[in-house]
């Protein structure tokens, strides 16, 4: 085999392989969104009494937690005023060791005007139910 047949063999793989990485990103990015409508029906957060109805069409897409920094810039504050509120329990949080993350729906829930403990107490009620109304 000579120099131009292996360019010409190297360019082919090259050209497959990038095929099938584009075929692999589309198919995870609708195994994602898939996901994403199956968890949504399944805690069928619209219907929940006290849930804004639009949960979080303002937020970034693709992103199930945030970090200080990025509520921060979501919301435009900084990130003591953020700390400041996770403190407080008006952004419903979690913790991490010394990390600090913020859920999707936890943050939707805070823009919709519900409190953290609103919050807690509502993903509490929903789980029970979603226990007492699954047959074992």
């Amino acid at each position: 085999m000579d120099g131009t047949s292996i360019r010409t063999l190297l360019d082919s793989v090259a050209t497959s392989i990038d095929q099938a990485h584009a075929a692999q990103v589309a198919a995870l990015s609708a195994l994602r969104e898939l996901l994403e409508h199956r968890e949504a029906e399944a805690l069928n957060w619209g219907a929940t009494p006290g849930m804004p109805a639009q949960l979080d069409d303002d937020l970034p897409a693709g992103k199930g937690v945030f970090t200080v920094s990025e509520v921060a810039k979501i919301m435009r504050v900084s990130d003591s005023n953020v700390y400041e509120m996770v403190h407080q329990g008006v952004i419903p949080s979690m913790r991490w060791g010394r990390q600090i993350r913020i859920s999707r729906r936890g943050l939707a829930a805070f823009m919709g005007g519900m409190s953290a403990n609103d919050f807690e107490r509502l993903i509490r009620e929903t789980v029970e139910k979603a226990l007492r109304d699954t047959p074992l």
